[in-house]
């Protein structure tokens, strides 16, 4: 069984209707066919991406 791949395009747009449109994890992973954890774990991504934490930025 192979591990499917989404490009980061796809991950984005899924990031953007949580954060942006107000989704529910839930929701947007039923309609895209993506496990709830594979996007928990792209906001997570994006949110270290986006917000890197000042205390390891600094050492």
């Amino acid at each position: 069984m192979s591990k499917q791949r989404f490009t980061p395009e796809f991950k984005a747009e899924a990031i953007k209707q949580i954060n942006e449109r107000g989704y529910s994890v839930k929701d947007v992973s039923e309609r895209l066919g993506v496990s709830d954890n594979s996007l928990y774990n792209w906001l997570k991504q994006h949110k270290q991406a986006t917000n890197p934490d000042p205390v390891v930025a600094q050492q």
